[in-house]
């Protein structure tokens, strides 16, 4: 960004239901007597940070993270630094490409058909399209990992920025990665 500080409102609960959630950057600097973290934000600009009390958030740890490399269309799922699985995906085509950065997972949510477009679940990451302003399922153009009707285009650059993987992966993903997990997309 420009370096300018504004104050930015995040819902709690976010409109899926699902609570506000930050990916820390930086924990416990004190400030004016007070104790506070760096997270990053759920905003556009990608990779906006923020800052919050530590008296007005409840600290969790995962040691789950994911890495999407968009070259290989492989998700990499980690625990602990150990890689517990991979799994292919598709990917943003050349128009409408997936963004590369740090992210996190900001909530889960239900599509409405269960087997339709989006398979059964989706992340709705931090993350949002550099060249999409709104989406069907994701206000804002934000960027989802999400199941798909169509698996036979994993492995390809397809989608509008959001990454696919089978209906059967982003259920086992599911139970692995709890709100919060940390994603990477490379190029």
């Amino acid at each position: 960004g420009d370096g300018s500080v504004k104050p930015v409102a995040i819902s709690n609960p976010l409109p899926s239901g699902a609570p506000a959630t930050f990916l820390i950057a930086q924990r416990a600097v004190e400030a004016t007597g007070t104790l506070w973290h760096e997270v990053y934000l759920p905003v556009r600009p990608n990779d906006s940070t923020g800052w919050v009390a530590d008296a007005d958030v409840v600290l969790t740890n995962t040691d789950m993270a994911a890495t999407i490399d968009l070259a290989t269309h492989q998700l990499t799922l980690s625990e602990a630094g150990a890689v517990i699985a991979t799994y292919p995906v598709a990917a943003g085509e050349a128009a409408t490409p997936t963004p590369t950065g740090r992210f996190y997972v900001k909530e889960l949510v239900e599509p409405p058909k269960a087997n339709g477009t989006y398979g059964p679940l989706a992340y709705g990451l931090s993350a949002f399209s550099p060249t999409l302003v709104d989406t069907e399922a994701f206000a804002d153009g934000v960027i989802g990992i999400h199941g798909t009707n169509r698996p036979e285009l994993l492995g390809q650059a397809v989608s509008n920025g959001c990454v696919r993987m089978t209906n059967d992966t982003i259920t086992k993903m599911a139970e692995l990665a709890p709100l919060g997990t940390p994603v990477t997309i490379v190029a």
